[in-house]
């Protein structure tokens, strides 16, 4: 007759788990890490994670069912972004022998005393946050997180039991939540003035812009998300960014709009200082999506998610007192970037002006990051509206395809709308075009006057010769978004029209000048 096992304990559990015996691959030592709500092992060339056993309202794993049913959906969740990271659900079997990790099921005799999810181990010095910490994120690496991101959007789960989570009664549950269960911390992690601050914005905004979330509903715009974007939750491996580690315990802190979503991580960088990567992020996004109507929300988001991390840091200072204080003042870093994230914006619009392969793009970049700006590329939204994707070559000649009169009206007529979008949301908006004809100027120069900001025109030159080189070393590489050739270049030159000084403030650039001091003037004017 068996022996019954001993009763489970979480100390001897925990201290079983940091043993190379318990587990049946090889593994010298196990580096063991802890958050609020799991505990991971690394032991060899596997990463196993336990959940404790807590009950925080907004999940619950008090038991081994409920356990086993969270790893189970981590499991299906995380397989839609990082499938051939996440292994499978892991039974911990108990023996009189002790504790085993039994990826193919419990030996007869065992018991199941736990379940872990079962992950390939990465470095920990590929995390994002750590190459944050070292200056070794590159604003670069943001464009293809972007994309991931906007390809996850696309493809995630919709319909009625998701829309629900988007709602305007199901966000005000969950930030109603954020600032009750942050009650008890006034005095430590923020002032009551401040949490009184945030928590009246929050629901002001909620009650003026119900017509807004009821839109993004009856727009698609609600989506089964991740809900936990940021930088500690990105690595990267293999050449790419690998997004790991979604919200799988509470739908409704997962699913919702995706300006929810992308808002962790643009929150995430800001409060890291990393502004550029953010803006970099963010254009590179929307440019994917076209979703500019979607800015009026983000900025809500970006508070509601800085309060997120903020009751996440104040939780974990309750279960860890040795680092008490330490969490505690970075709670209170979430909560400053929160009330921040208030002050008002002071929005304008620029326009670039210069043939293809003037630089247009490259400068109205430089521009965005100095104004915190959207810039929208004329080339991406024609792409948009002839439904050839970003990545696709269109091979059109310069007045047939997506080059015709008609499709270049429409396209400009785009760039004023998503103009509007932008500035609606308090930001800059770029819109990077040839802008070649003066009536194309004057219709930007009248938004700008009939929406009261600021106006400037961006013209961009270069020698023809050069802009030959750089449109045939474009054409080679095949990875802008931009399909213009040669051909395209000299109908431009054509018809081109040199922005006269009457036209509206001017800056130009030839590739040397420095536009961040006229750019800081120009956003100074109203």
């Amino acid at each position: 007759m068996t022996a019954l096992p001993v009763p489970v304990t979480p100390f001897t559990l925990l201290a079983a788990l940091q043993q190379p015996a318990a587990y049946a691959h090889p593994c010298q030592t196990i580096e063991h890490l802890e958050t609020h709500i799991s505990h991971v092992f690394l032991a060899g060339d596997f990463a196993y994670k336990l959940k404790k056993p807590v009950d925080f309202g907004f999940l619950d794993f008090t038991t081994l069912e409920k356990r086993r049913a969270a790893c189970a959906e981590e499991l299906r969740l995380n397989a839609r972004l990082a499938a051939d990271f996440y292994l499978g659900v892991a039974p911990v079997c108990q023996s009189e022998a002790g504790y085993r990790v039994r990826p193919e099921g419990c030996a007869p005799g065992e018991i199941e005393a736990e379940v872990l999810v079962r992950m390939r181990r990465f470095s920990q010095d590929g995390l994002l946050d750590r190459l944050a910490t070292t200056g070794q994120l590159e604003p670069e690496t943001m464009t293809g997180i972007a994309q991931q991101l906007a390809r996850f959007h696309a493809s995630a789960g919709r319909g009625p039991d998701i829309d629900r989570f988007g709602s305007a009664d199901s966000v005000r549950a969950q930030v109603i939540q954020n600032f009750t269960q942050t009650v008890p911390y006034i005095g430590r992690a923020v002032s009551a003035a401040t949490h009184a601050r945030l928590r009246a914005w929050s629901e002001e905004f909620l009650r003026n812009h119900a017509a807004l979330f009821a839109g993004r509903l009856r727009e698609g715009k609600i989506v089964d998300g991740h809900g936990d974007l940021h930088l500690r939750n990105l690595c990267k491996l293999n050449g790419r960014v690998l997004i790991f580690d979604c919200i799988e315990f509470n739908p409704a802190l997962r699913a919702g709009d995706v300006m929810n979503d992308i808002a962790f991580l643009i929150m995430d960088l800001h409060h890291r200082a990393l502004a550029t990567h953010a803006n970099r992020f963010l254009n590179e996004y929307l440019e994917q999506t076209r979703d500019y109507a979607g800015l009026k929300l983000l900025d809500f988001y970006c508070v509601y998610r800085a309060c997120v991390r903020a009751k996440v840091m104040a939780l974990e200072s309750g279960t860890a007192p040795a680092t008490r204080r330490a969490l505690e003042h970075e709670a209170a870093s979430y909560f400053d970037l929160a009330e921040q994230t208030l002050a008002p914006r002071a929005p304008g619009l620029l326009i670039t002006c210069g043939v293809s392969g003037s630089g247009k793009s490259t400068l109205a970049r430089q521009a965005a990051a100095v104004l915190d700006a959207v810039m929208v590329r004329s080339d991406a939204v024609r792409k948009h509206l002839a439904g050839i994707p970003l990545a696709s070559r269109a091979g059109q000649s310069a007045s047939g395809g997506i080059y015709t009169p008609a499709m270049t009206e429409r396209t400009y007529a785009a760039l004023l709308q998503h103009a509007r979008e932008i500035i609606a949301s308090g930001r800059w908006a770029i819109l990077d075009a040839v802008y070649g004809k003066q009536q194309e100027r004057t219709a930007a120069a009248a938004l700008a006057r009939e929406l009261g900001v600021p106006f400037g025109i961006l013209h961009c030159q270069a020698p023809r010769t050069e802009l030959q080189r750089r449109l045939g070393l474009r054409s080679a590489e095949g990875h802008d978004v931009s399909d213009a050739t040669v051909e395209v270049l000299e109908q431009q030159l054509n018809y081109f029209e040199t922005p006269g000084p009457a036209e509206g403030a001017q800056f130009s650039w030839t590739g040397e000048e420095n536009p961040e001091p006229w750019l800081i003037s120009l956003r100074a004017r109203r």
